[in-house]
This record gives structure tokens, sequence and C-alpha cells, in this order.
């Protein structure tokens, strides 16, 4: 494991027994946190910048909610990159209400600290539970139910498995932004599964699907709702049978015309050069705001 994987594994079990300090010290002074999330709707939302802006940003959190339960599912680290996935149980203080919640983190660190950290979870889901809709089941439920967690001994995954992952999951982007699925597509497993951090009730194309010809169907789902005008990777990372994508997309909403841009999160389980899983994770809020022309 590597010592930055290491230094993650050791913050985040920190944060998941109440202890921040772990967090703070990993962090350097100038580090830039962003949390993908309207202000409109969440105060703490946007750029947090240094040490002291990350302590406001966990203080504002924890005048609103408690976490009751907290833990890294996945942590997907090579070289200054990482991605973690997290899930937990938060408690709002002001009437005791609880709901599950998936975050996924995109980490880049410099000589041992962490100089930029961006936050990613469903601010739809989240808005509407706050604003008194019932607690829907959680993504990570759903991606515990599919397994969405490395395979026994996926640490161990040689140096060739893991470029030529990398070397796949790219080249179905790169022919995704040129409007081809056909790549993605092939590169399936038959029991391939796919999971969103966004609510169906939001997003029609966001129900879990499990088998190829399903994914399929909702990939066709999100061609029929949205029209792809730009996809652009700014990472791909590999850890053992993991692989995620750090990406920035644009689409026109083809009901209102709108376009609507959001940074997200992909992150991919792999199994003999084939996808097994796919969860993905962007500003769900942020995206129904621009396509409602609310921004």
């Amino acid at each position: 494991m590597s010592r930055n994987k290491v230094l993650l594994a050791n913050m985040y079990a920190a944060y998941g027994r109440g202890d921040p300090q772990p967090l703070f010290t990993a962090m350097a002074p100038d580090v830039r946190f962003t949390a993908h999330a309207p202000r409109a709707s969440f105060p703490f939302g946007g750029v947090h910048q240094g040490i002291d802006g990350v302590r406001r940003y966990i203080a504002a959190i924890a005048s609103e909610y408690a976490w009751l339960r907290f833990e890294a599912r996945c942590i997907v680290a090579e070289g200054d990159r990482a991605v973690v996935l997290s899930c937990g149980r938060v408690r709002r203080n002001s009437d005791g209400m609880q709901s599950e919640v998936d975050i996924a983190n995109a980490i880049r660190l410099s000589e041992g600290r962490i100089v930029e950290l961006d936050e990613f979870f469903d601010t739809a889901g989240i808005d509407a539970w706050r604003r008194g809709e019932p607690a829907q089941q959680s993504p990570s439920a759903l991606a515990e139910r599919l397994m969405f967690v490395p395979a026994a001994g996926a640490d161990a995954a040689d140096a060739a498995t893991v470029i030529a992952n990398k070397a796949q999951i790219r080249h179905c982007y790169e022919a995704y932004g040129r409007h081809d699925v056909r790549p993605f597509l092939d590169s399936l497993a038959a029991d391939a599964s796919y999971v969103s951090a966004a609510r169906s009730d939001d997003f029609g194309f966001a129900a879990p699907a499990s088998g190829r010809d399903a994914v399929a169907a909702t990939l066709t789902r999100i061609a029929a709702d949205f029209e792809l005008m730009s996809y652009d990777v700014d990472a791909v990372i590999g850890d053992g049978d993991s692989v995620a994508g750090l990406c920035r997309v644009a689409h026109r909403h083809r009901a209102s015309g709108r376009v609507a841009r959001t940074a997200k999160v992909d992150l991919f389980r792999m199994r003999e050069g084939r996808v097994m899983q796919f969860y993905e994770f962007f500003d769900t809020l942020g995206v129904l705001r621009q396509i409602r022309g609310e921004t």
C-alpha cells in the first residue's frame, strides 16, 4: 500500500471516530477544499481556502448535522492523486431526523500533504430530505448490495493489469466524448452494474442497473434526455482492480434547451479487463438548477 494511501486510510478512520485533527494535519497550509454544492441551498458549499477555511467548513456541517456512522468504503490512490468513496449516516441536529449519505472525495497531494480536495454528494437528494421529503435508501446500501468494494487481494494486481485497466477506461472516455458508446458497451461484463449518487426521482436515468443490457439502456436514457456537448477528462487513476476518472462535462437538456455543466467523479471496478461496476458522482442539485434556469 502506498504512503499516500496509508495516510488517507488513517485520516478517514480517525474522522469516522469523530477526530478531524488528522485531516487538518494532512493538509497543506494553502489547501483548496471545494464542496460541489450550490450555496443557495448549502451555505457551506463552494471553495474553502487554507486549513482555517476547512475548519470553518467542518464546523458549519457540525452545526447542522452529527455523524452517527462514517467509513471509507474504497480508496483508489496512484501517485499524487486519489479518490475516496465514503458512506455514513447523519442526524439533523434541529429535529433528530436521520439519513444515509455517500460522499466521493477527489484528492491531489504534494509531498505527502493534501493540496486539493473536491467533495461530491447527492446534493438534490439531501436538499429534498432537508425540506421534509422522506430519506431514501442510500446509494451506499445499493453499492454494498452490488458489492462496490475492492475484491480480496485487489491491491496485489500487477502493474501491467493496472496500466491496461486505465488505458481501457481512457479509451472509453475518448470515444464517449465523440458520441461513440460502443467501446464502453464492449467493455462491460455480462453482470456489470451501474449506480449513480443521483436519485431516479430527479434524473430518470439514475435508477440502479444490473446486467450489461440494463446498463446499456441507462446510456440510452441519458442520451434521450441530454445531448453531450463536451467531456473533458482531467485524470484517470488506477489502483488494484479499481479505476477512477475525474471529469468535467457539459450537456444540453433536450426538454429545456439549457446547458448544464458539472465536474464529476466516476469509479469503476474491473475484472479480467471488463467493467464490473460503475458508480458516478456529480452535483445533482447544481445540474437541476441549471436546467431549470435558476442560476
